[in-house]
């Protein structure tokens, strides 16, 4: 650590946890990332209608917990999750989603920004459960396109959403907890499109790419 002048981290869950590994000082600075910015002028665009399904995005692999979506997924009467990610994992959550009976699409990688953009305004909702997790962009992504996201109580997530609001944050690894949440957006599309509404307002004020670039040059210049 000592061979750089200056650290910058991307949640304030991050920079607590570089001050207390490497014995810092201060704390660094935080400078939330901004989503892809192809997505955020795709999430302007009139894509029809909202689909059945829940959403998640990211890698197959246990750190991110799929398992754990199809586990509270099983437990919420036609609840349908797709996935875009590839990873080791593929092969055992589909016997997993088989075996208690969760409707399971796995979308594999190879999506251009406006396939995504379409897989995101569609969704009911967005699912991010990982076990770990520093930031998370997805669920700013989500909120791009109006959608509200129930995440991950370990990392910097519950930075992004505002519990209540414009999403929920959950222990990724209370099932019953998650399930109810899950059943909370699927049978209500009011508390859905007010959550939305309330998600996408949050990242435009606060985690856009023109901030997150103009405070990141402020503090290597500073």
């Amino acid at each position: 650590m000592k061979r750089y002048s200056k650290i910058v981290a991307n949640s304030k869950f991050l920079s607590r946890f570089l001050k207390r590994i490497y014995k810092l000082n201060d704390a660094p600075p935080v400078v939330y990332p901004g989503p892809d910015p192809m997505l955020a002028q795709l999430s302007s665009k009139d894509f029809a209608g909202e689909g059945d399904y829940m959403l998640a995005v990211g890698p197959l692999i246990p750190l991110k917990n799929v398992d754990g979506m199809i586990q509270a997924a099983s437990k919420v009467p036609s609840a349908r999750l797709v996935v875009v990610g590839e990873g080791q994992e593929r092969f055992s959550l589909k016997e997993s989603a088989l075996r208690l009976r969760v409707p399971l699409q796995l979308k594999g990688n190879s999506h251009s920004e406006e396939e995504l953009a379409m897989l995101y305004s569609r969704c009911m909702f967005h699912v991010h459960l990982s076990l770990y997790e520093p930031f998370g962009l997805t669920p700013v992504e989500a909120g791009l396109f109006k959608k509200p996201s129930i995440v991950t109580d370990q990392g910097g997530p519950p930075e992004i959403i505002v519990n209540g609001e414009t999403g929920f944050i959950v222990d990724p690894r209370d099932y019953g907890m998650i399930a109810k949440r899950m059943m909370e957006l699927l049978s209500n599309p009011e508390l859905r499109h007010e959550m939305g509404m309330k998600a996408r307002r949050r990242v435009l004020e606060n985690f856009t790419l023109e901030r997150s670039t103009k405070e990141l040059l402020a503090e290597i210049e500073s």
